[in-house]
Parts: C-alpha cells; structure tokens; sequence
C-alpha cells in the first residue's frame, strides 16, 4: 500500500511542477514581450491558470513527501523517490539545452544572413528573451531539486535504488549527446560530399549540424565519462542496464553501418551496370547520404563494441560470459540471415525474367540484379562470420552448454517460426491461384501469378530444412552427452521407514533413468555406503536426525537434496529481506505455501527484463525497415 500511496504523490508532483514551472515561463515571457500592460489575454490567462492550479497542489504533494523522507529512511531511499528527483532534473535540463540549441541556431542563421525559422526546436518563432527566460527557470528548478537529491545521497544508508537510478539519468544525458553528435556530424559529412558551388549562408542544414555537434559533444562526453568513472565499483561493472545499453549501441551502430554499406553498393553498381546516366555530381549526392550516416554510426560500432567486448571480460563465470558473448553474435547472424533471403529472392526472380521473358527490359533487370548483389555483399559474409563459430562452438564435444544456449534455442525456432509461418501465407496464395484458375478454367496466366510465391516457398523451405536439421543434430548431441553425465552420477537415498526409498527411487526411475540410486538404511552403518555424488533425505531426517546420523551427514562430501515431508511451518527465504517478508505476512494472518529458496531478482531486473524484450521487438522491425528501404528501395 505504501508503493501506491507513493506512486500517487510523486506522480502528481511531478505533473504540477511541469504546470506550474511552463505556466511561469510563459508568465515572464508574456511580461517581457509586453510590458505590464495587457495584450495576447489568452497567453496570460494560460499562464496564470497553471500556475494558480498548480503551486498549490505541488506544494501539498511535495512536501508530504519530504516530510515523510525526513521521517521514514524506507521512503528516503525508496525508488519512487529517485525516479522523481533525477526525473525532475531530466524535466528541468533537457529543455535548457534545447532552448540553448535554439538560441545558438538562431543565433547562427541570422549572422549567416539566412531564415531564423529554420533554426533548431522552435527557435524560428521565438526570440532571444524566450530562450533567455526558460533556460534561467529551468535552471532554478534543476538546482533547487539538486540540492535536495545531494542532501538525500547524504543521509541514505542503502543506495542501491539511487545508484540504478543515477546510472540510468547518466544514460539518458549520454544518448542524448550522442544523438545530437551523430547527427550534427552527418549533416556536415552530408553537406561536404554533395556540396555544390553556392554561399553558406543558403545552406540552412549544416549551420543547424554545427550547431548539434557543439552542443552534443560536450554533453556526450561528460556523462559518458561519468559511466566510465564509475567503473571502479563492482556494482556498476556489473550492471545489466550498462549491458544492454551497449548492446543496444554495438547493434544499432551494426546494422545502420550494413544497411549503409548495403545502399552505398547499389549505388555503385547502378552505375556500373549503366542502369541510367547519372552526372558525376547527382551520383555524389546519391552516395552522400550512405556515406555521411555510416561514418558516424561506424565510429559507435567500433567505440562500443570495444566497450562490449570488455563489459563480457568483468564477467568472472566463462560460462555466463560466453553465453552473453553468444547472443551478439545470434543477432547478427539473424539479421544477416533475413537479409541473404531477400537478396536471394530479388536475384532469382529477375533471373527468371530474363529467361521467362524475350524482351526484358534492362534497366528493370540491372536495377534488379544491383540491388540483390549489394544485399548478398552485406548479408551474407554477416550470417557466415557470425552463424560459424556459433555452429562450430556448438558441434564440440565438451561445450555442451553452447548447446543447450537458451539464445541458440530462440534464434533456431524463431527461424523455423518464421519460415513455417512464411510458407503458409505463400502456400495460402499458390492454392488460391490454382484453384482460381480451375474454376474459371483460364491458365495462361497461372504461371506468372505463382511463380514469385512459389520460389519464395522453396527457399522458405530450403532454410527450414536447414534449420531443423542444426536443430536435430543438436538433440542428438545432447541427449547423448546427458545420458553419458547422468550415467557416471551417483545418488544416495536415505531412508528410515522403508517407504520414503521407493517412492524416491520410483521418480528417479521415470524422469532420470540413467542415475544410479542407492537405498541406505539409516538405521545401519553408515560408513559403509557406497560413494556418490549427492545425498536424498526427508526434510524430518535433515532437522530432527540423531546425532550419529547427523554426525555422518555433515561428513558427507556431496549434494544435499531435501524433500519435504513434515506439516511443520517451515518457510525457505533467500535473505534475511525475503525472511522478513515472510514474518510480516505472517503477522497479517496470510497463509504461505513457499517453496525452497530460490535466487533473489531485484525488481529492478524485471524492469530491465521488460525494457530490453521492448527493445529487442522494436529494433528487429526497424531493422528490417531499414535494410529493406535502403537496399531495395531505391
């Protein structure tokens, strides 16, 4: 209930402080643009309108809020809490540097003797006291809330919420320079290779380049230096936000350098195949735009691959670095694998135009093979430089878990998925054809209608056939290599009442056949046992044993297993926080059918669970947007 009520009051201070803090702004503006006297009546009843509705509900919000902080060391360093603190610097920075964008931009286009209304976010309709006024308020406020989020670091013990938090605001700043530097920087590759004689002043997009780049890599390189800073703390080595960021990174910059590389081939061939006559001046514009974005978004491909590769050696365990490792490089063999199909598919069917067709056209058929070829020169060497060592990793005898990779098992359904999923919406549209001509009994145009579906379906089932066969292959290997495990283990079952060995022995018979399993009576010498390598006993024999059988137990070198038999309130927790859950649950009068302890997630885990599937989803269709625009759109 707490989360809730703490929900509800910083999410209403929040808003009431973006309303009151606008209201303000547009307050000042409006009084600086006309004096004390009344003009624009709806700009002020606005303004005053926020403001009057929203200072007094922030006020309220906000200080219960401090108040309860100052009381509570549970709600100082709750979560919420440092969501809104560094949100409210987010809210407050974001639009300084945006109105300082806009006021440089301005600044810029009217010293060059250009269109103010070209400059950056909005500065076109706003002047130089506009700016002046929001970047001054929003600094107030930045500071005002800074100070409190100091004074909070201060007085916490346990950081960990505040720490995640801050390192996802040092992100936010980083992406954001980044965005700006990127951009600034292709627009003025752009305007350098397709520059025509003209005056710069006419030239709006590179004074806005420049402008981006000035202000985007100071902001890029102080948080991304901050991130580095932080290195030296093990938490922050180890953090899956770090990682999935810099996959994010590595991956984007990845497939906007192919997709690049992909468009700057068609180009190239387009010409070289003499599909039309292009100037020496339109062909530099045509490649100026793959050039200009690839430069930048390969410089992120190398820089935070590096970073990658380094974030995989601070993971201490070989086979969780290998496994993160692993699921680069499926991405990359997925996307160079989408990429082969169509290239493949556009390269046969203007194949089969040519031989179908007398008089192909050219132009259609150049135009064609250019772009299949620039795709296969991308897609291919992709899929075999990442899909190889993948296979090959997997195929050795000892490297089981390659085998058995959680990532491996996505991307080979997930293909066959595909592929099953394709063959029958192209199987659905083959039959409608066929039966389509049967009934009207006019054939002449069958062939043309199905032949495109119809080469698509085969290699749809060329690449299922493939795939199901990796994946058999990998079955084979490990049922073999677990049967060979399970038969080199042994376990011992411990029994007292002749009963508890049975149906112990029953299960291990019908879900791990290969285990060898022991019965031993407790009641005898236990000395003489067999050796094994885990031990199975009751949950009354593990709490309640006598001291001669807890004595051999403790000398017991293996596993212990332990299965609950007894009625008694016995609740596993992880920590002494989950323990303490349990208590207070108890306490309520709830009943709590808990099973043995499990590992601990953080909540924050969840959210970086649920934000990377988003993210994962979301990259793979504009992936294939872009690929598919690029290399065959044109």
């Amino acid at each position: 209930m707490k989360s809730i009520r703490r929900l509800y009051f910083y999410a209403v201070a929040a808003v009431s402080l973006e309303a009151t803090l606008w209201g303000l702004i547009n307050l000042l503006r409006s009084i600086f643009r006309q004096g004390l006297a009344i003009g624009d009546t709806t700009l002020l009843a606005q303004a005053l309108s926020l403001i009057l509705v929203g200072t007094p509900i922030f006020l309220i919000h906000w200080l219960w809020a401090q108040k309860t902080a100052a009381k509570e060391s549970e709600e100082n360093e709750a979560m919420l809490r440092a969501i809104f603190l560094y949100g409210a610097l987010l809210g407050t920075l974001i639009p300084v540097a945006q109105n300082l964008l806009a006021l440089i931009s301005r600044t810029a286009l009217e010293s060059a003797h250009s269109y103010a209304r070209y400059a950056i976010a909005g500065g076109g309709s706003q002047t130089l006291a506009d700016n002046a006024i929001a970047i001054l308020s929003n600094l107030l406020i930045a500071a005002y809330f800074f100070r409190v989020l100091q004074t909070n670091w201060n007085a916490i013990s346990e950081k960990e919420n505040f720490a995640g938090i801050r390192r996802l605001y040092r992100f936010a700043w980083m992406a954001y320079g980044l965005a700006l530097t990127v951009y600034g920087a292709q627009g003025i590759l752009n305007f350098m290779l397709a520059w025509r004689p003209q005056t710069l002043s006419a030239d709006e997009p590179v004074l806005n380049a420049i402008v981006m780049l000035m202000v985007g890599a100071p902001i890029w390189y102080a948080a991304w230096n901050a991130l580095q800073s932080a290195l030296s703390d093990k938490t922050e080595r180890d953090s899956y936000i770090r990682l999935v960021i810099l996959y994010a990174l590595t991956l984007i910059g990845a497939f906007v350098v192919l997709s690049c590389g992909g468009s700057f081939m068609h180009q190239i061939l387009m010409k070289v195949l003499g599909v039309q006559e292009i100037a020496q001046r339109d062909f530099m514009a045509n490649i100026s735009a793959p050039i200009s974005l690839g430069t930048p978004f390969g410089l992120i491909w190398a820089y935070y691959g590096m970073w990658l590769n380094r974030q995989f050696a601070f993971e201490e365990d070989e086979t969780l670095r290998a496994g993160k490792r692993r699921l680069l490089f499926y991405i990359l063999a997925g996307a160079g694998l989408i990429v082969s199909f169509a290239s493949i598919n556009v390269l046969i069917a203007a194949l089969l135009d040519v031989f179908a067709v007398a008089q192909v056209d050219g132009g259609y058929f150049a135009s064609s093979l250019s772009a299949s070829l620039a795709g296969l020169s991308i897609g291919l060497p992709l899929w075999l430089k990442t899909w190889r060592p993948m296979q090959a990793q997997a195929m050795q005898e000892q490297n089981s878990s390659a085998r058995r990779s959680v990532v491996r098992k996505f991307y080979m359904y997930f293909a066959l998925f595909a592929c099953v999923v394709g063959g029958m919406t192209l199987a659905s549209v083959i039959i409608f054809y066929l039966i389509s001509a049967v009934l009207t009994a006019e054939f002449g145009a069958l062939w043309n209608d199905i032949r495109d579906p119809l080469q698509a379906l085969i290699l749809f089932a060329i690449v299922f056939g493939y795939h199901l066969h990796v994946l058999r292959k990998d079955a084979r290997y490990k049922n073999d290599a677990q049967e060979e495990a399970q038969a080199r283990y042994r376990v011992l079952i411990l029994d007292r009442d002749g009963s508890f060995g049975v149906l112990a022995q029953k299960a291990f018979a019908e879900r791990a056949p290969a285990i060898l399993t022991t019965i031993v009576d407790a009641n005898t010498d236990l000395a003489q046992s067999p050796p094994a390598q885990a031990l199975v006993l009751s949950d009354v024999d593990a709490f309640e044993a006598p001291s001669r059988l807890a004595t051999w137990m403790k000398s017991f070198g293996g596993a212990r297993l332990i299965v609950g038999e007894s009625e008694a309130d016995v609740f596993w927790s992880a920590d002494f926080e989950q323990a303490t859950d349990i208590a207070k649950a108890l306490a309520a009068g709830r009943t709590l059918r808990l099973s043995p302890a499990k590992a601990k997630t953080s909540a924050w885990m969840y959210v970086v669970y649920v934000f990377a599937g988003l993210f994962a989803c979301q990259f793979s269709a504009l992936a294939v947007w872009a690929i598919s625009a690029l290399i065959f759109g044109s």
